[in-house]
């Protein structure tokens, strides 16, 4: 390992050449953060406040040495499965926000490490960090936007043990596109976006609803044509003139036979073939706990 060195500036420089837009905000600030945010969470929905129950602002007890948040923001593509169902062809589409999590994460500590430093997981919101890091801005969906990415970005933020000196949170700032745009209201089909609040209305969210457990059923005011991804959703963000210069990143992670298809239909999972069917959907942020409902609602 090489010697452990206090010059952050290093360490940010080689996150960068990876691909990776760094802040780090010193656990010092962290009360205050969390006091803003709990703020916030009083005038949101039941449906967000159950959503965020995991967040957890204190430092892992194994991990003693931790000074700050490393807050990182790396761009994605939208990702395209292709699913072959009673001869015809199902192009499902994936968020950025769901893949590439693990790969991204043994990248990151692997950088760290050869930089002397060290890290580990955090429960703390991520979207929040990047905004008041100054990394991201929000839009008027509640989405953050990473300069030059658009929302077509994935955020991670980890403890670690990088002096951060005493950076300052900054204050919550929107697009400035956002001011005079309506154009994810109004492609909203579920009224999440109601432009009267900034806090969108979680429990009527696509995303909420299928995210959900597979034995939990869609609402049945949720109608079939707003679905649009297997996991997630789409609308409001492709409809956004934010991200215009991204929305044509898409790359393609898999293809499921007439085969496959019957058999991610069926629900019945077990086994050898369970194990590989789920690594297959690993590729493109799927995992067997969406089958078959979310591609039920696809399909229908």
């Amino acid at each position: 390992m090489k010697k452990k060195s206090n010059n952050t500036n290093c360490l940010l420089a080689a996150l960068a050449r990876h691909g990776y837009r760094a802040r780090l905000v010193p656990i010092t600030r962290l009360p205050a953060l969390q006091h803003a945010f709990a703020a916030r969470l009083k005038s949101a929905d039941p449906a967000i406040r159950r959503y965020l129950s995991f967040l957890n602002y204190e430092p892992p007890g194994e991990f003693p040495a931790a000074r700050s948040v490393l807050v990182l923001a790396k761009a994605q593509p939208v990702l395209r499965v292709i699913f072959r169902h009673k001869g015809k062809t199902l192009r499902a589409l994936v968020p950025p926000t769901y893949f590439d999590h693990h790969t991204c994460e043994r990248e990151v500590r692997g950088i760290l490490k050869e930089h002397g430093f060290s890290m580990a997981r955090s429960k703390l919101p991520q979207k929040t960090l990047a905004v008041r890091s100054g990394l991201a801005k929000y839009g008027r969906n509640n989405i953050a936007y990473v300069p030059g990415w658009g929302s077509f970005a994935k955020l991670f933020a980890f403890w670690t043990d990088i002096p951060a000196g005493n950076a300052r949170l900054q204050t919550p700032r929107m697009l400035d596109q956002c001011r005079a745009c309506r154009a994810c209201v109004t492609a909203c089909p579920t009224g999440t976006i109601d432009g009267k609040r900034f806090l969108v209305h979680a429990g009527r969210c696509i995303t909420y609803h299928n995210e959900r457990p597979p034995d939990v059923p869609f609402p049945k005011w949720i109608k079939p044509g707003w679905h649009n991804c297997i996991i997630g959703c789409l609308r409001c963000q492709a409809a956004c003139p934010a991200n215009r210069g991204v929305l044509g990143r898409v790359e393609d992670r898999g293809r499921f036979s007439e085969q496959d298809t019957a058999y991610l239909l069926r629900g019945k999972f077990a086994g050898k073939k369970a194990k590989a069917m789920d690594a297959r959907l690993g590729r493109a942020g799927l995992e067997l706990s969406v089958f078959p409902r979310n591609l039920r609602a696809i399909i229908s």
